[in-house]
Formats: C-alpha cells, sequence, structure tokens
C-alpha cells in the first residue's frame, strides 16, 4: 500500500513557530543516512592568575577515530566544539607566549555539553605540559539533572533480561525498583496503567517495552526514549520503547531526570539518550553465551497465607533458555570509514500440560459425513480440527462429568481410557433444534444412543518454541573534513509456535513479528562556527496472524456449547479458530539542526517533525461466535446466542480496520551560554504542536456533549475528521544555570538549577478505545427467544464464502441498524460509547530544580539538592452515566469518558554520594525523601468519588516517601608482583546493586454494594470508608504484612466504618482519603561476580583480548519482598478476611551464568 504523506493546515501558531524555525532546511541530502553526534565541550582558556587568554589554539581528537576538530577561544576565553562522540578525547591548548599544554583522556558523554576550563603556564617555564584530565567529574556546563550508565558499567552490574532499561532507576531523581514477579516478568509499578516492562524470557525483544522507573514524579507513560538522537516511542503506549537495545550495542545510556533542553521533545518524564557503538580505528568485538535453568533458582519463602514449605503454592523462575550473541566493530578505511555490527538471540522452548474435554475425532468424522453440507460439519471435517491428545484422563466417565445415565453413557476409548456416548446426529434437518433437550443437566441426546464416543476428557501438550532476534549495524563515513554520513538499523524480528487456544491440530500457531529502527544523519560543515545535522529516521512493528496462518479456517464461526451437566462452558473447547491479529504501527521523523557558535553562545536551532501511522485491526472480533446448548443442535445447525461485531451499515461482520494518522511538528531554539569561567546559562524555547487523530477514510468517531441536563441524552456522535480538537499553545521555555566556584580547584563546587515547561501526546491507547463506537460498529447479541429455538431474531448461522476468507462473511439482515440524527441507533439494545474530551488541552509538566555540587576530593563527590514538578492535564477516566443520573442516555449502557484534567505535584530532597573509578573501585549512593501527589496515577483511573477531583488528591499510586540506592563495582589487584598468583586470583571483579523503600501507598476500600452504587446495574462498585476511627500499628515490614490484618490485626471493620449511600443518587464524599495507608517496605540485593581470564597478544585479537566468566545473583539472599498492594484486591477490602495481609510475593532469589569474550 502506498501511503500518502498529505499534511493537514496548521493553526496560527503553528505556522509561526515554522516560519521562524522552518529556514533550517538549507540543504537537504539526496540520500539519507543516522548516527548521534550531540555531545560538545566548552570551557574556559587563562593563565596562571586567572585572566581569560583570547585567541588560544585549542585541538581535540577523538582517540578512538582519530577525527580532529581546530577553533579559537574568543575574546572572553571561551572556546566550543560541537558534534562530538562519546569517547575518550586529548585536548591540546597552544597560545602565544604559552607553553603548549595537553590534556589527555578527557572523557565525553553523550548528548550533553560538558566544561573543561585550562590553565596555561608562562611559555618560559616549559616547552611543553601533558597531563591527564584529573578534574573532577562534575559537568559545569548544564543544568540537567542525569544519570549515565556506561558499557562498561552494562557489563559489570547486574542488570535483569539483559535490558539496558532496566538500570534507568540507578539516576538521580529516578524512582524504580526493578522487581520481578514470582515467574521472572517485570513487575509493573503500581499505577502504572498498561504494558510493562521486559521478562528474562522476553528479555530485549519485548516491543513496548516501559521501563518501570519514573523521573521527577511523572507517570511511566511520559518518559521519551532515543537511540542515536532519535525517538524510538511507541504510539499506542507513552513511555513504552519500541526498540530495546542489546548490550553489547550500547556505548552509554544518559537517563535525564529534569533536562534543560529544548531540542528533546516528549520531555515531560525521564529523557532516556542512549549512544550506539561505533566502529573505530582499532577492531574490537564480543561474542557471549547466557545459560537460564530453573535449577539454579530459588522458590520463595512466602506466597500468601500459609504457603510456607508449601511448594506448590511458593514460586520460581522456571523458565529455561539459552541467550547468545556478539559484536564485531573496526575501520573500513581508516581515519574514514567505520561499521559496527551486532547480534543477539534468544531461543526458547517449553511444554505447558492441560486437561480439559473435547469432541472425539470419531464425532467428527460422523458429524461430517451424515450432515455434509451444513456449516458444522464443514468445522468438523475441516483438516486439523480434532484434538492433538496426549493420553485420556483416567476415571472421566459420565460420573465425573456430572451427567446422568439418562444422557450418557460410558465407552471404552482405543489406547485405553472412557469417553462418553452422549447421543447421535438428529434425524430432522438442518437447522432444527434437539427436542430431547430440558436443561443444563439434562441436555439431551439427539437421536439416541449409538456407542459411538463423543466426548472424552483428554490430557494435551502445548508445545511452545521461539525464535527472538535482534540485528544491529552501524556505519559511520567521514566523507571529506566537511560532511559525516552514518546509518544505523536495529532490527528485531521474533517467531513462534504454540497451540493456539484449543489444542487442535489447526490452531498451531505461528506468530512472525518485526520490529526496526533504521535511519540516518548528515554532519555538514558550513565554517567552523557554524554546522548543520540533518537526520531522517523510521520506526515499525507489526504483525499479521492471518498471512502467517494459512491453516486456520479463519472463514468458519467459532462454535461455543452450553454447560452440558459437570462439563462447563469454559471447560469444553470451543470449535473453530482463534482470533487472528493485524496490527501496523509506523512513525517518521525528520529533523535538522543548525548549530552556530557566536562568541561564547553555543545556538542551535531547528525543525522536528514526526508523522506518526496506526493500522489499527480488530480482526479477531471479525469471526461471529455461536453458542449451542449440546452437540448435536451443533451438528443440526441451530446455535441459540450469536455475538461478534458488524457493520451496522451492511450488516457485515467487521475487522473494523482503521488507519490512524497524526502528526507532531516542532520548532526549538537553545542557547548554551558560557558566561564566564564561572557561570554557564542554558536557554531555551521550544514549540511543539501535536495534531488531533484523525482516520485516513473518516472512519471514526466520537461523542460530543450536549450542555446542562441534556448533557448525555443531548450527545451526538462526531463522525469523521479530527477525533478531537487540540491546544495549538504549546511553548516550552527552558533556563537553566550552572555556577562554577574554585572551578580549577580538586574542591570544585558547582550550584546548579533550571526551570522548564514540557508537553507530551497522549497515548493512542486511550484515543482509539473509541474504535467500536457508532455508527461505524455495533456489537449484536443475538438469541433465541423461546425454548424451541424457534423464535430466533438476528441469529443467522452462516460461513464465508472460503473456509480460510475471514473477510467473506454474509450480511445478517438484523445487524443492519437505523441511526438518528444524534448517530444512536433508533432501537435495539442499549450501547457502551468510548469518548475524547473535545477541547482537549496538551498534558504539560513544570519543571524545577537547585542543587549544590561538591568535590570533597578529586574522586569523591557528595550533592545536595531539589528536585520538583507540577503537571497539569494528564488523563483520567470516568463513567458519565455515574455522573449525570437520572438524565442518562436510553441508548448508552455505559459512557466511559477521558478528560485532561488531573492534576500532579512532586517534590524532593535528593542527595547523592559519588567515589568514581580510581584504585579499582567506584561506588553510588543516593536517598530520595519526597512526596508525590496527584489526583489520578495513570490515564485509566476512575476514583471511588469521581465528581469532585479535590477529593480524589492524594498520594500517587507509585509514590516512595524514603528511597535508598547503593550500587559500584570493585576489582582488586591481588599478587601484583606474583605472576602465577596474579593469573590464578586476577582479573576477578564483584559489583552490586542494593536498594531500599518503604513501600507504596494504598487506599482501603468498601465494595459490598452489589455494584449498583447510583443506580441498580450502574456497575460502580467500590466506595471509600465513611471514616477511619482508630489507628493501626503504622509498622509497614514485610513481617507485619504476613499476618493476618496487617498493619490492622482486629480486622478491617475495627478501624473503619461502612459508608452510607443512598439507593440512588451520587453517595455522599468519602471520609478517608486515598492512598491513606502504605506499605509493604521492600529491601533487595543483586549482585555479580566475574573472573576475567586474560588471553594471550595475538596479531588477531590484539592485546586486551579476555574471556569473563560471570554469575549474576539477582535477590542473592532470597529476601521476601511482598506484592504492593494493588487498590479494589481482596487485601485492600475492609470486609474481607484477607484486609491487610499479603496475599502475593515478588520473586526469589534468580541466579544466571554468562560467559563473554571479548578483544
Amino acid at each position: 500500500m502506498k501511503t500518502q504523506f498529505t499534511f493537514p493546515p496548521l493553526p496560527f501558531p503553528s505556522r509561526l513557530a515554522l516560519f521562524l524555525f522552518g529556514f533550517t532546511f538549507l540543504v537537504l541530502p539526496a540520500r539519507f543516512v543516522h548516527a548521534q553526534y550531540r555531545a560538545g565541550l566548552q570551557g574556559t582558556v587563562t593563565d596562571s592568575t586567572g585572566a581569560v587568554v583570547p585567541g588560544a589554539t585549542v585541538t581535540i581528537v577523538d582517540k578512538e577515530t582519530n577525527q580532529t576538530q581546530t577553533g579559537k577561544s574568543d575574546g572572553g576565553g571561551t572556546y566550543t566544539f560541537n558534534r562530538l562522540a562519546p569517547a575518550p578525547y586529548t585536548v591540546t591548548i597552544e597560545a602565544t607566549g604559552f607553553a603548549k599544554k595537553t590534556v589527555d583522556n578527557v572523557n565525553i558523554s553523550g548528548e550533553t555539553m560538558q566544561g573543561l576550563n585550562i590553565s596555561l603556564d608562562p611559555e618560559g617555564s616549559q616547552q611543553s605540559v601533558t597531563v591527564t584530565d584529573t578534574t573532577p567529574p562534575i559537568n559545569t556546563a548544564t543544568a540537567t539533572i542525569a544519570g549515565v550508565i556506561t558499557a562498561q558499567q552494562m557489563q559489570s552490574l547486574p542488570s535483569s533480561n539483559r535490558d539496558p532499561y532496566q538500570l534507568l532507576r540507578l539516576a538521580p531523581g529516578a524512582l524504580g525498583d526493578g522487581s520481578q514477579t514470582g515467574t521472572g516478568q517485570s513487575y509493573s509499578l503500581p499505577g502504572n496503567g498498561g504494558i510493562g516492562g521486559s521478562s528474562s524470557s522476553g528479555s530485549i525483544f519485548a516491543v513496548e517495552n516501559r521501563a518501570q522507573t519514573q523521573g521527577n514524579g511523572v507517570r511511566t507513560s511520559g518518559n521519551s526514549f532515543q537511540i542515536d538522537g532519535s525517538q524510538v516511542n511507541s504510539l499506542a503506549w507513552g513511555g513504552g520503547a519500541v526498540i530495546t537495545p542489546n548490550q553489547e550495542s550500547v556505548k552509554e545510556v544518559q537517563t535525564q531526570t529534569s533536562p534543560y533542553d529544548a531540542t528533546n521533545g516528549r520531555n515531560s518524564g525521564a529523557q532516556v539518550l542512549i549512544v550506539s557503538k561505533n566502529g573505530t580505528n582499532d577492531f574490537h568485538g564480543s561474542a557471549f553465551f547466557k545459560f537460564h535453568r530453573p535449577g539454579l533458582n530459588a522458590y520463595q519463602r512466602y506466597n500468601g497465607p500459609g504457603s510456607e514449605g508449601d511448594t506448590d503454592r511458593l514460586l520460581r523462575d522456571n523458565n529455561r533458555f539459552n541467550q547468545i550473541g556478539g559484536s564485531i566493530g573496526g575501520p573500513v578505511w581508516k581515519d574514514h570509514v567505520f561499521f559496527f555490527f551486532s547480534y543477539e538471540e534468544l531461543r526458547n522452548s517449553g511444554r505447558d500440560q492441560a486437561t480439559h474435554w473435547y469432541e472425539t475425532p470419531e464425532y467428527d468424522q460422523l458429524i461430517a459425513q451424515r450432515k455434509a453440507g451444513g456449516v458444522s460439519a464443514a468445522i468438523a471435517g475441516f483438516p486439523g480440527e480434532s484434538v492433538s491428545y496426549q493420553s485420556v484422563a483416567a476415571n472421566s466417565g459420565c460420573a465425573f462429568a456430572g451427567l446422568s445415565g439418562a444422557y450418557c453413557h460410558d465407552v471404552p476409548y482405543s489406547g485405553g481410557g472412557t469417553a462418553l456416548d452422549v447421543g447421535s446426529p438428529l434425524p430432522t434437518p438442518l437447522g432444527t433444534a434437539d427436542p430431547s433437550y430440558l436443561g443444563n443437566n439434562s441436555p439431551g441426546i439427539g437421536g439416541g444412543f449409538d456407542g459411538v464416543p463423543d466426548l472424552f476428557y483428554v490430557n494435551t501438550v502445548n508445545p511452545s518454541n521461539s525464535v527472538n532476534q535482534q540485528f544491529n549495524g552501524r556505519l559511520d563515513w567521514q566523507l571529506n573534513p566537511r560532511d559525516l554520513i552514518a546509518y544505523t538499523v536495529y532490527w528485531v524480528p521474533t517467531s513462534s509456535t504454540f497451540f493456539n487456544g484449543p489444542n487442535r491440530t489447526a490452531n498451531l500457531w505461528n506468530v512472525n513479528r518485526l520490529a526496526y529502527s533504521q535511519g540516518a544523519l548528515w554532519n555538514h560543515v558550513f565554517a567552523p562556527t557554524l554546522l548543520n545535522e540533518f537526520r531522517f529516521n523510521a520506526v515499525r512493528w507489526y504483525f499479521n496472524e492471518i498471512t502467517s496462518n494459512p491453516q486456520e479456517p479463519f472463514g468458519l464461526p467459532r462454535g461455543i456449547l452450553d454447560t452440558m451437566g459437570g462439563i462447563g462452558t469454559s471447560e469444553f473447547q470451543f470449535f473453530g479458530s482463534p482470533g487472528p491479529g493485524n496490527f501496523a504501527q509506523t512513525t517518521y521523523n525528520i529533523r535538522d539542526t543548525l548549530t552556530k557558535t557566536w562568541r561564547s553562545h553555543n545556538i542551535r536551532m531547528g525543525f522536528d517533525g514526526y508523522r506518526e501511522l496506526d493500522n489499527d485491526t480488530q480482526t479477531s472480533a471479525a469471526i461471529p461466535a455461536y453458542t449451542f446448548r449440546n452437540l448435536w443442535e451443533f451438528a443440526n445447525d441451530k446455535p441459540r446466542l450469536l455475538n461478534g461485531n458488524f457493520d451496522p451499515r451492511t450488516g457485515i461482520p467487521t475487522s473494523a480496520t482503521k488507519y490512524i494518522r497524526s502528526f507532531i511538528y516542532a520548532g526549538y531554539v537553545q542557547d548554551d551560554w558560557r558566561v564566564n569561567a564561572n557561570l554557564t546559562l542554558n536557554l531555551g524555547l521550544r514549540y511543539e504542536y501535536f495534531t488531533p487523530t484523525t482516520e485516513k477514510n473518516g472512519n471514526i468517531s466520537n461523542p460530543v456533549l450536549g450542555t446542562g441536563a441534556q448533557t448525555l441524552t443531548g450527545a451526538t456522535m462526531k463522525v469523521g475528521g479530527d477525533l478531537y480538537k487540540t491546544s495549538p499553545n504549546n511553548w516550552g521555555p527552558q533556563f537553566g544555570f550552572a555556577y562554577s566556584i574554585n572551578p580549577a580547584s580538586n574542591h570544585l563546587t558547582v550550584v546548579r538549577g533550571g526551570f522548564g515547561i514540557a508537553y507530551n501526546r497522549m497515548q493512542q491507547a486511550v484515543t482509539l478505545n473509541g474504535r467500536s463506537n457508532p455508527p461505524l460498529v455495533t456489537n449484536v447479541n443475538a438469541v433465541c427467544t423461546d425454548t424451541s429455538l424457534i423464535n430466533c431474531p438476528g441469529v443467522l448461522y452462516a460461513a464465508s464464502s472460503s473456509p480460510t476468507n475471514i473477510n467473506g462473511y454474509p450480511s445478517n439482515p438484523t445487524a443492519i441498524a437505523t441511526f438518528g440524527p444524534n448517530g444512536l441507533p433508533t432501537s435495539g439494545a442499549a450501547l457502551t460509547i468510548t469518548g475524547i474530551q473535545q477541547d482537549l488541552p496538551t498534558p504539560l509538566t513544570y519543571k524545577l530544580s537547585l542543587g549544590v555540587e561538591h568535590a570533597l576530593t578529586s574522586r569523591w563527590i557528595l550533592s545536595v539538592g531539589y528536585q520538583g514538578s507540577l503537571s497539569r492535564h494528564y488523563t483520567r477516566q470516568n463513567n458519565l452515566n455515574w455522573i449525570y443520573y437520572p438524565n442518562l442516555n436510553p441508548s448508552i449502557s455505559n459512557f466511559s469518558f477521558f478528560s485532561n484534567d488531573a492534576t500532579a505535584s512532586s517534590h524532593a530532597f535528593l542527595t547523592e554520594v559519588r567515589h568514581t573509578f580510581g584504585n579499582n573501585f567506584t561506588i553510588n549512593g543516593q536517598y530520595r525523601y519526597g512526596r508525590i501527589l496527584d489526583t489520578a496515577s495513570q490515564d485509566y483511573y476512575i476514583d471511588q468519588y469521581p465528581y469532585d477531583n479535590r477529593f480524589a488528591y492524594g498520594r500517587a499510586d507509585y509514590d516512595i516517601t524514603h528511597n535508598a540506592k547503593l550500587f559500584g563495582t570493585y576489582s582488586p589487584k591481588l599478587f601484583p608482583n606474583n605472576r602465577l598468583l596474579k593469573t590464578i586470583f586476577g582479573g576477578i571483579q564483584i559489583s552490586g546493586i542494593l536498594q531500599y523503600h518503604t513501600g507504596f501507598p494504598w487506599t482501603p476500600i468498601y465494595a459490598n454494594t452489589g455494584c449498583n452504587v447510583v443506580y441498580v446495574g450502574s456497575g460502580y462498585c467500590n466506595l471509600r470508608p465513611g471514616s477511619q476511627f482508630a489507628r493501626g500499628s503504622g509498622d509497614t515490614s514485610n513481617d507485619t504484612f504476613k499476618r493476618a490484618g496487617g498493619q490492622f490485626p482486629n480486622g478491617g471493620l475495627a478501624y473503619f466504618s461502612i459508608p452510607t449511600y443512598p439507593t440512588t443518587g451520587a453517595p455522599p464524599p468519602p471520609g478517608v482519603g486515598r492512598n491513606s495507608l502504605h506499605g509493604p517496605n521492600y529491601f533487595d540485593t543483586d549482585m555479580d561476580a566475574q573472573k576475567t581470564f586474560g588471553i594471550p597478544q595475538t596479531s588477531i585479537f590484539g592485546e586486551n583480548a579476555g574471556l569473563t566468566i560471570r554469575a549474576m545473583f539477582f535477590n542473592i539472599f532470597n529476601q521476601t519482598n511482598l506484592t504492593p498492594f494493588n487498590t479494589g484486591d481482596g487485601n485492600t477490602l475492609i470486609t474481607s478476611s484477607q484486609f491487610g495481609q499479603s496475599q502475593t510475593a515478588l520473586a526469589a532469589r534468580v541466579i544466571e551464568f554468562q560467559a563473554r569474550f571479548s578483544f
């Protein structure tokens, strides 16, 4: 399908922004290619007295690629270098009358401007001076609060699932504990609301990986991810990364929790900036093998009341897999062209056992022959529709099935076991009912017993196999001194095979998915002080389970059996195919940045444009599902109930395919101004416009509310066009400063602070929740109204034009609806409607910070400061039927509505002590004391009192009061003078991450309402207590929450009162605040131990080759950490015996081994 890039008209502020910033598209390449060079170095050259030295020649050389830049200090002694790759550099300074000075090993981190002041000695003292950079590692050029994880740390620190995003929680101002579930999945933070993080078996191959870390008190959905300067964010789920790069490909991960840089958008939460590895003038590479086996892992010590010692209830990570990968990089043409390639693979297989009821192959053959020409006969006779089983379960006769001898006979089954003869096909024509059916316990026998086995209870095995791969490639070409061209790609194909739904041979499902990010960069230097960077990027992921499963009868309807005796509806495995998925999500990004260095100003300005395409198809709902009272009415094509999605205009079952389109336009200017040797200002302005969501063919609708008492009764459905209106006034100023005290001293002190306004787009998982709104889609639930199944309006049993064609089902006249002028049906059952606020303000966050960073010594750094945020216009959900009762619209049974009126605030005191690598030891300790308050912690939150946001204002679901982190590495130098002992005991490294926090808040709930609050059948279930009249113990230890009642040992009703509420109408405001309780605590220690064996120098691998054997211990002491309480669970209900007591726990100890060769 050819995509038309038709851009909608912009509002005036957007046109103004484009006019201001659009001129940066001065020169466009004929062919686009990508990488990341956005770091810089800025400083002041002075003499020994502190006077500035203008006109000094400063040369900087990348020690990896030998790329060189030269500049001069201006009249204020300031020099500036841009487009630097993260790497170690050599900086040389020459000035008339001064000795030449060379500073070696100046380490540049990616994505940010760094400061380096240089003092020159008089020429007469010596000809030249060469020193190693010993400046305290404090950035003097930015106000941003950030943390950096290097490639070396990534290979040293314990990181679950080889996922680089698991270490984001180590950044200052970040909250997250990296916890896992008892089965090896990433545990989602309370209030996450949607997708989660990676799992041990999914690893880096998980698409839409939402790292469970939030920055500066903002929801996880506010995080943004970039790889090499290009966003890889999901369209559907905010904070989800489509690509998770493999560790072998990552050079650096920087997590900015308070950024003050206008060049980056979607920046309300944490900005995660990944720099991929590049080739250098030397060949480097790696190869690894990771080993994960359940036998190495411990069982939990607790998993609910009475679980201690019960291995049937205690969990462990039972995943079994191998993970391999490697990398290689080097020069193609030394000093000019470099390449890098990495690969990672995870193969996983398993066998899940289950026992269920199925029809026998003999029944399928009988129906296909006796009822030929019928729809059910086509299902029964379709190749692969019979069960694939291992054995017939023992003791599974009629008595076990709960069927009397009048309706069931035991029949010995070939190969052992017992099957059930429950009758025979009806002799009557197709479309007639079974007259012997009397009820679920007397389900009828059709034409009578015939001795043929019809049902059996069988043991099945579901063999699952998956192959997950990630390919990464990068090419950098320094075409000439003025032009750099580069290209990067991450290509992630995954495939898996398993029985989807019932163990029928045709249901051996094939899922082939592809996610990729690829793009390009062209850097052009117009002059030493003027350069342009152009980027193009495409991010996509998609799958089509219709084309990958040609063996499935998607053109035959699904058959479900009612309860028969003791065989429940869910126990008998349905006939036909499961619903396939069909999805494609693509983002194109064009970005151009012009950088001008003028005096001590480093000015960047440019344009950022995104084209977002989301092909949303509900193919699983396009297969009609029919319910039958027994096997013989199924065989006779006589259902009693039909359910499915139909196009009400045609009556045809529909996939409701929608081609969703949206755009983001942004312009920005940023000035990093080195005012003097002590002061740097970061000044920026970003304009961002998020267009409304549209559907290419107008197949989308959104309710427009009425006014006053007619808010619901006067609602109309708006079809096509913009789904809603968005705000065009999204101006985000950024201001930051960094002031250095004693800049030339080993006791450097930097005072830094900033303020900024950040905007973010709404996640399409919310805006597309109305995909099934009328008049484009209707759900038909047609049912027979009499026991003889004669009066069955709308229950039309039919197949598609071909057994494999999902789009060929005939029209059902009953599904054709008549709509009134308001776009709602004029007759039939009331519908569920989902709406989005029509005038939708853009979610925004005000960010602010102020702190001091002080070098106690050249290696020990202390920082203390404040970090805060105020968020406005965040999304929450409501049910408007509850709000506007009794003025309800009779056509609407449930009115789900999303509005951007939630608020939040975060205030935190941050302190950090760190020791950088010296004497083979590095350590970082962080402590955060803070409070995050909001009215809704995620987009789907509906408060227990949804009438007034003031009563929802309380601690955020993910708030933590006290949070402490300690992490570091130690590489002892043992026996340096003894070659033998050094070989045996040298190369050892130990690292660890220790984390403690005081737990998350939770809300006590009263739920014995019958879900009839406001009116009968409202679905309004939960209320907060009327009051709390007694205090609990306040102890938040794990031991407390293991005991019955936890903090409330006498039961919930001894501390909280049952709320009163009227029979109809709104309840009174709650007497207990949201998230007024908290705990249990969390404490975890992860460790990593590794031993590197050096390999003798060779011409192939050089002198630094080695083999590292690594053991990773997660929760090494098998500490019990209890699962956080989630509001509405049984242990939050004040009338429940579970109240206050933890019912489950997080992961026990997990051990993984890895061998890695590097050179």
